[in-house]
């Protein structure tokens, strides 16, 4: 029997992530436009609540730019490596409710909070910035087998700034965006049961005594 990737037993998850950053703002928007994404990796690093409820923490790493022709169709551009720091909650669809604990398709949907640092290459003289942002989204956990699954997300991040593409438009709302779309393999961290019969060392008064099948 397959056990889902998180479970009472089984709290900790470590992750490994890579896929394309994509910028939006003032400028335009490479939203689902992978032709001109760029890179981007992360590690994560999730913990079981409750059968509804993880928490997780990630950091992660790419290059946000966007090319353009202004008034006078001259090439325009800014670019720049953001690192962005991450925590969690996610909601789980494989809750014993909507789909088995034990499923190996795992959905889920999360929302947290961000801090962003962004270093510009082009035509910022004080370089760092530093914001928050509101990361939100959802994902797709295929669990393989007990100890991994693959991991599919999609990561919009609601931000708090005009910095990264340098244009502050008079009355203008519009934040500078980014979105993420990974693909990762997520590690199970399970207690250990040095004989294998399926009960944890902790409890297991035999812990180096095998079950013994008749």
């Amino acid at each position: 029997i397959l056990s889902n990737a998180q479970t009472a037993d089984k709290k900790w998850g470590v992750g490994l992530h890579f896929g394309t950053i994509q910028y939006q703002g003032d400028y335009g928007s490479e939203f689902f436009k992978y032709k001109d994404a760029h890179a981007a990796g992360m590690l994560s690093l999730s913990r079981y609540i409750t059968p509804f409820i993880d928490v997780e923490g990630n950091l992660s790493g790419g290059l946000l730019d966007y090319t353009w022709n202004d008034a006078n169709n001259l090439h325009q551009a800014f670019e720049g490596q953001l690192i962005n720091l991450e925590l969690l909650f996610k909601y789980k669809f494989n809750n014993g409710k909507l789909l088995k604990e034990n499923s190996r398709l795992a959905p889920y949907l999360f929302l947290g909070l961000g801090d962003g640092i962004y270093k510009n290459k082009n035509f910022f003289p004080n370089g760092d910035n530093t914001t928050s942002n509101f990361p939100m989204g959802g994902g797709l956990k295929i669990n393989l087998t007990e100890r991994v699954a693959i991991d599919l997300r999609l990561n919009y991040h609601y931000t708090l700034t005009e910095f990264y593409d340098g244009l502050y438009p008079r009355n203008s709302h519009w934040n500078d965006q980014f979105l993420t779309s990974t693909a990762g393999v997520v590690f199970n961290i399970d207690k250990k049961d040095t004989d294998k019969d399926g009960v944890r060392d902790k409890l297991d008064f035999c812990a180096n005594t095998p079950r013994q099948v008749m």
